[in-house]
């Protein structure tokens, strides 16, 4: 059997750290089953201390990735005064106590990214903070990179209110940066949908008549005469081409003419052309494998690829609602009817080689635009108990290939040390399969929040790999790095 060196080596054309690049050459010797051919490095572990910190990393938060694979992420470190920082790619970006360019004071308070999409083909991060040395009233921010775009205070496009807050940042390829905005003035009609380019902020428009504002009535397309509820924007997604993906609730009373049955709905808005309705609580029917023809009931997350193919995790609204059964993944590939690709439930016994493996409650999705879904969730075990309780699934061409369970994916770099946890929705899933997780690892019987990147080997642009014929033994050399330019020996 031949012995393969792994040394550390530089991933080409980005610096996206800690990829694996350790085993690429053993593509070349046979094709092993997906599920074994994904391997695990940490991205950054809390305890260590990277460069351009000044103490250890305490924390970190959801990571966000481009289609290249360049991670960008918030996190803390252990130092009481400047504890917030942002990471891209192999270093760090800013850290709390930093000037920001169009504002005064230092850079306070880092919000967590809640989009996927928070750093642009470029490498540009988008964000949302808080200032340092500025009155409260008007230390909110919204930003990209260094760049503060628009603060609290600030006009907004609704004449004589002004913005308060923001949430769900996402950029897109071009550096136009959307969010959720919060404005001043009465709770029924405060939140809006924004965009900022080269000319200034606007609202996201529906159509040509209408903007996505709470308490405005629709005009035109098949939500005409609706109004948005109070707190109506509950998730949005945009990817690189600018088209948007959002979650809303319908108004219900106050003249509102959608019902607490059917006031859910998902939303899809693409650059020039009108608001497109694409799922319906209550009226949209969708065909399950457990339940037969059903009608869509909740949201629960959302995602968006940048040819345009969505996912939702959600559940269907029958009687099954509250048993094991009313978890669904739903996506649209290609510009299809919207299937449903996976129900609490299934049977996984194939998949992951246990009898009686069943998914339980589903805890996460992402979708990439090689029509590739990446799903977490619990596992059951019918037969008794498992060695795990979760499972992250690559789900390609309607085949399913594990990534990861808790408890029995070990980390080599980290002397075997095991993922006991993967944290609920925070994954990225990059168009060449490269994969993202927040996890929890037992580091030396010390549970350490991480970030942890899987890929497949094969599909990781490498440079100064060399593969050698050592005497009769072939050896891959290859090296990698990751934030702490810990070099790890496989």
């Amino acid at each position: 059997m031949p012995r393969w060196r792994i040394a550390p080596l530089r991933i080409a054309g980005r610096p996206s750290a800690a990829l694996i690049v350790g085993v690429l050459c053993l593509a070349l010797l046979a094709v092993a089953p997906l599920s074994a051919q994904f391997v695990a490095l940490p991205v950054i572990v809390e305890g260590t201390q990277p460069a351009g910190l000044p103490s250890p990393v305490s924390g970190v938060g959801r990571p966000s990735a481009n289609a290249s694979g360049v991670v960008a992420f918030e996190g803390d470190d252990v130092d009481p005064t400047l504890d917030d920082f942002i990471w891209v790619g192999t270093g760090v970006l800013l850290t709390a106590g930093s000037p920001l360019v169009g504002a005064p004071g230092t850079l306070g308070e880092v919000h967590p990214f809640e989009s996927t999409r928070a750093i642009d083909a470029l490498g540009r991060v988008a964000w949302s903070g808080t200032l340092a040395g500025v009155p409260f009233a008007t230390d909110e921010f919204l930003a990209r990179d260094a760049t503060v775009l628009v603060r609290e205070g600030d006009p907004s496009p609704i004449a004589g209110r002004v913005f308060g807050d923001f949430s769900f940042v996402s950029i897109d390829d071009a550096g136009r940066v959307y969010c959720e905005a919060q404005l001043d003035g009465t709770r029924s009609d405060d939140e809006v949908l924004v965009v900022h380019d080269a000319t200034g902020v606007s609202l996201l428009p529906m159509n040509g008549s209408s903007a996505f504002h709470e308490g405005a009535t629709i005009i035109g397309g098949p939500l005409d005469g609706h109004r948005w509820d109070n707190g109506a924007f509950l998730d949005l997604r945009v990817n690189g081409l600018g088209t948007a993906l959002l979650e809303g609730d319908l108004e219900t009373t106050g003249g509102g003419i959608a019902t607490s049955l059917d006031n859910e709905v998902l939303v899809r808005k693409r650059p020039g052309l009108d608001y497109e309705l694409l799922l319906r609580e209550g009226t949209t029917s969708l065909a399950t494998p457990l339940a037969g023809l059903v009608p869509f009931g909740a949201i629960h997350e959302l995602d968006l690829a940048d040819n345009d193919d969505w996912v939702v995790r959600g559940t269907v609204s029958t009687s099954l609602a509250g048993t094991a059964f009313d978890e669904v993944v739903v996506a649209s590939l290609a510009g299809a009817t919207p299937v449903v690709v996976a129900q609490e439930g299934t049977d996984l016994s194939a998949v992951l080689a246990t009898p009686g493996a069943t998914l339980g409650a589903i805890q996460g999705v992402r979708i990439n635009a090689q029509e590739q879904i990446l799903i977490l969730g619990n596992v059951v075990g019918m037969n008794g108990p498992l060695p795990f309780d979760e499972a992250l699934f690559l789900v390609s061409g309607g085949v399913w290939s594990v990534v990861a369970t808790d408890e029995t994916t070990t980390l080599a770099s980290l002397g075997g040390a095991p993922i006991v946890d993967l944290i609920t929705d925070h994954l990225v899933l990059t168009d060449s399969a490269e994969i993202f997780v927040e996890a929890r690892v037992q580091v030396a019987g010390i549970l350490r929040q991480s970030i942890i990147a899987f890929a497949l080997p094969a599909v990781l642009p490498v440079e100064g790999l060399q593969c050698a014929q050592v005497g009769s033994n072939p050896s891959a050399i290859a090296t990698w790095t990751n934030p702490s330019a810990t070099p790890y020996d496989g």
